[in-house]
This record gives C-alpha cells, sequence and structure tokens, in this order.
C-alpha cells in the first residue's frame, strides 16, 4: 500500500523515525534546509517566470512555476519543455521578427524601380548633350579666332601697301639721285646696275652663261651703304646698359679680345641677316648701330624692300613663316649668287639676333690657317659651328651661330640650288622646313664641299657660339642622359666655364634686343666698369681702323 500524504509530507520535511505525533527536527537541519528551498525556488522563478508554457500543440498556456499550473485551481500539469520544441520556439520567434521586418520595410516609400539600361541611355543623353555644348564652344571660339585673324590681316594689308608706296617713293626718290658707286665695282655693267642707268648690250654668247634665278625679280639696294654712311651708338642710360648682371654673360664678353688692327675691305665680307619689316625699327636698327655697319656690306633680307636700310622684300616660295625658313634661306643665296657673287670674297649669314665681332671674323679669314685652306681664295670654304647628329654622314653648321662662306663656296651653293652642278638636279626646290643649316650643308655637300672640321682656337675653344655667353659660361652635361647639345658636338669635344669660349669669339647667339647694345659696349670697350685692353677705338661707334 503506497505511503499518505501525510508521511510524505513527514518525510520531505525532514522528520526521521516514527513519531506519534508530530515530529521536530533539530533547529540547525530545519534552517538549513528551508534555506536550500528558498534557494531553489528563487533559481527556478528567474528562469521560468516569464517564459510562456507551450504545450504539445504548440499553442501559449498561463504561466507555470515548477511545474505548477497557474490558470487554475492546480488543474493540468503542464509538461516540461524538450529541447526540440525550445528550438521550435526559437525558430518561431524568429519568423515572427522577420515577418515584422518585412511589414516595416513594405511600409518605407521606395524611389521607382529603373532599369540598367535605363539608367545607361540617361547617361550617354548626358554625355551628348555635354559634347554638343562643347562644340557649341569651340566653334563660338573658332567664329571668334577667324573674325580677329580677318580683321588683323586686313590692318596687316593696310600698313604692308602704306609701307609699299612709301618704299616705292624713297625707291623712285633715290633713283633719281646720283648713286656713290663703292670703289669695289669695277665692271661697265655692275656700275650701271647700281647707278640705275641702263645695261650695256649682252652678246648672245654672253646671256647663255648667266644664271636665272628661280626667285621674282626684286628691287636692288646698295649693300655698301651703311658701311659708307655708318650711324652712331647710342644709348639713353649708359649706366644702366654696363650694370654688373650676374647671369654670367659679362664673364666671357670682357675676356673677348678685339683684333685692333682690323681694316675695312681686308677681306671684303658681305653680312646679312633674315628677318622681317616689323623688326626693321627694332632688332635691326640695333645690328645697324652696333656691328652691321663694319662689315663691309650688309642687307636685311625681309619682306620689305627699304633702301635706307637697306633691306630687301626677297620673293621665295610658300608662306613668310618660320616654318617655311629653307625656302627663304634658298633664295636668299640665289639672289646673292645672281646679283653680288664677285663683289666680295665672304659671305656671313645669321638671324637678326646674332651678335658678330667683324674685327675677329676678319682676324680669322687673313690667318695663315685659313689662307692656307683656301688656297688663297680660290677653293671653297664652309666656315661656323660644326654639328653632327648621331648617326647622319653628313655634319652641317649651326644657323643660328652663323656661317660663313667664301666666294668659291656661294658659286658651288648657287649652280646646285639652280640644278646647274654636280648632281645636275636642283637642291631641294620644294621642301619646306626650318632646318635651313642643314639643307645648306647637304647641297654644299652634292658639290663636293664640307664643313671645314677645325673652327676652334689652339686650346679648342669655339669661335662660333650658338647660346648667348652666360649660356654657355654655365652650360654642363647632364650627369644621367646627355642632351642634344652634348650629343650633336661630342665629335669636337666641350670645355665648360670661362673656357667654353674662346678670346678672339666671333659670333654668339639668341641675343634679343636689349642685350645687343650691351654686348657691343662691353666688348669695345664703351663701359668703363668694364676695362678692356687691346681695343682700338674710332669716332663715334667705337669703330677700329675706320670701323
Amino acid at each position: 500500500m503506497p505511503p499518505s500524504f501525510s508521511a510524505r509530507r513527514r518525510d520531505a520535511l525532514g522528520y526521521s523515525g516514527p513519531c506519534s505525533g508530530l515530529c521536530r527536527p533539530s533547529s540547525t537541519a530545519f534552517l538549513v534546509l528551508m534555506a536550500g528551498v528558498w534557494l531553489t525556488v528563487l533559481v527556478l522563478f528567474a528562469t521560468t517566470a516569464f517564459t510562456p508554457a507551450v504545450d504539445t500543440e504548440g499553442g501559449p498556456q498561463p504561466s507555470s512555476f515548477l511545474g505548477m499550473s497557474w490558470g487554475g485551481k492546480g488543474e493540468g500539469k503542464t509538461t516540461p519543455l524538450t529541447e526540440e520544441q525550445l528550438l521550435q520556439r526559437e525558430v518561431e520567434d524568429l519568423d515572427e521578427r522577420l515577418r515584422e521586418l518585412e511589414r516595416r520595410r513594405e511600409a518605407v516609400p521606395r524611389p521607382p524601380l529603373k532599369l540598367k539600361h535605363q539608367d545607361q541611355a540617361e547617361v550617354e543623353a548626358k554625355k551628348e548633350a555635354e559634347e554638343a555644348a562643347r562644340k557649341q564652344r569651340r566653334a563660338q571660339e573658332k567664329a571668334k579666332e577667324e573674325e580677329e585673324k580677318r580683321k588683323k590681316k586686313e590692318a596687316d594689308a593696310t600698313a604692308a601697301a602704306a609701307a609699299k608706296g612709301a618704299a616705292a617713293a624713297a625707291t623712285k626718290k633715290a633713283a633719281r639721285a646720283p648713286v656713290a658707286i663703292p670703289n669695289h665695282i669695277k665692271t661697265v655693267e655692275e656700275k650701271a646696275k647700281y647707278a640705275g642707268g641702263p645695261k650695256p648690250k649682252q652678246d648672245a654668247k654672253a646671256k647663255e652663261g648667266q644664271y636665272d634665278s628661280d626667285t621674282s625679280p626684286v628691287p636692288l639696294v646698295d649693300p655698301t651703304a651703311l658701311a659708307r654712311n655708318p650711324i652712331p651708338f647710342e644709348h639713353d642710360d649708359m649706366e644702366q646698359l654696363c650694370a654688373h648682371t650676374n647671369d654670367g654673360d659679362e664673364e666671357i664678353l670682357k675676356r673677348v679680345d678685339v683684333w685692333p688692327d682690323a681694316e675695312m675691305g681686308k677681306p671684303r665680307i658681305l653680312c646679312f641677316s633674315y628677318t622681317l619689316s616689323k623688326a626693321h625699327d627694332t632688332a635691326v636698327n640695333n645690328l645697324r648701330m652696333t656691328w652691321a655697319q663694319r662689315c663691309d656690306g650688309y642687307l636685311a633680307m625681309s619682306d620689305l624692300t627699304d633702301p635706307s636700310i637697306p633691306s630687301i622684300d626677297i620673293k621665295h616660295k610658300g608662306p613668310e613663316a618660320y616654318e617655311n625658313m629653307w625656302q627663304k634661306i634658298r633664295s636668299i643665296w640665289l639672289y646673292l649668287h645672281k646679283h653680288h657673287l664677285h663683289d666680295f670674297d665672304y659671305f656671313v649669314s645669321g638671324g637678326d639676333d646674332l651678335f658678330l665681332v667683324v674685327e675677329n671674323l676678319r682676324k680669322y679669314l687673313v690667318s695663315e690657317e685659313i689662307l692656307t685652306a683656301t688656297a688663297g681664295g680660290s677653293n671653297p670654304i664652309f666656315l661656323g659651328r660644326p654639328f653632327r647628329p648621331s648617326g647622319n654622314d653628313i655634319a652641317f653648321n649651326s644657323g643660328g651661330a652663323g656661317f660663313v662662306l667664301n666666294t668659291a663656296a656661294v658659286d658651288v651653293l648657287g649652280k646646285e640650288l639652280l640644278g646647274k652642278g654636280k648632281s645636275g638636279e636642283k637642291c631641294r626646290p620644294n621642301q619646306v622646313g626650318f632646318w635651313e643649316d642643314v639643307n645648306v650643308a647637304y647641297c654644299l655637300n652634292e658639290g663636293g664641299v664640307k664643313i671645314y672640321n677645325a673652327t676652334q682656337d689652339e686650346g679648342g675653344r669655339e669661335r662660333f657660339l650658338p647660346f648667348t655667353p652666360g649660356n654657355h659660361f654655365h652650360y654642363r652635361i647632364p650627369p644621367r642622359v646627355p642632351d642634344w647639345y652634348a650629343l650633336y658636338t661630342k665629335e669636337w669635344g666641350l670645355k665648360f666655364g670661362v673656357d667654353c669660349c674662346s678670346r678672339e669669339a666671333i659670333t654668339f647667339h639668341y641675343v634679343k634686343e636689349g642685350l645687343m647694345k650691351r654686348y657691343h659696349a662691353i666688348v669695345h670697350g664703351l663701359c668703363p666698369n668694364f676695362p678692356k685692353e687691346g681695343v682700338r677705338e674710332g669716332g663715334e661707334g667705337g669703330a677700329v681702323a675706320r670701323m
């Protein structure tokens, strides 16, 4: 027979042994027992008090505590949750949370959905609009430029017409006045040419021997006009002109020795500058005031004829542009070959930014070295600053540094240009380019004339310099990769510092307007703060022995 409820209660409360009545345990044991009971109650309450009971059907039940139902009168005890039920409850809770998140997401307003091809279409349309706007701006800018060019062209045409009219009037007036004929003009034909009189009759045989230039006819001017009527050297502020600078120019210029024994006509030198009429009052005038009047003849090869300079409107193929320099130089040499071949012994070519020490050029040309090389002038010679690009068979003289041809060399060049030289064809008659110095060397080479390969002084220093004195003074070969200048001059070598340039220097290049007078004043002893030795001054221009 199972024990009664009273017995089970007695056993649970810790009563021991049979008792006729209610047996009391010891006080200490009772307190320990009660503390354990209440501690167990608290733990269970903390873990289950707020967790709804779930029956086997999965529905929520009233809260339970210690497995006792609180929904009624102690009826219907719930079964403890299994591990599977707990997992099921967690899954259901997660599902409910996901459903809540989905409801909230659907409640948020969204922009209309765009497909990928719709976005791409909008991007393309935006690009097309931007490109159309750019084209429109370019068209507007081009139209504005064209309008400005048209206005400038009209203004230039008006100015050119006025200048040509003035030049024509001056030429006509000069033609009526008696012309002083230079002493070196000997033949009747040459005298008639300079005097403006009728040309003497020529027989058929003599006529066949003449060379026809392929340039348009140009009016002749007297190349000796400036040498016969030199203009004085003038400058408003000599103190400022001679002021010391740190650009390196004066370090070289003050060491240049000007040959004191130079004389006009020994030898006869024609110097010419290729230029434009817009530089007549600036760069060309500075040349005329400084070194140009020390040459026996001087011509500004320009786009306007002006006997007072003297300048010539030299006609040539193609436009008047730097990129077409070869065609202009080609016509210049044809003009000189046709009209002045036997008037001078040497011809010097250079731009309007070339500085020339004429006295030192004369010294070099009458030296034993050059007289021997030319056999007294009979053999052609081509002097200058030699360059040779890597892999090129033909070396050339720098056009910027200026180069010098004697009469025999000009004759060879003219014949090659006319197609009557050794090659039998015109030398590069239609080529367009700015490399005129390369082409001159090529055409001379076609006629059997090469550069003179030793224009340095006895110390290996250069006489013809392609840059300003300061540039040469400061120049050093780049340590990693040599530049074009070092490569082009590798065959002849370079010197640096004050040894870059000969004390008998002849030319410097890139000498702009403001520097031309300064170089002249320093070299020719016109600056008291730059004492010079061995310079013989003469007249207002500092000329030597009539120079």
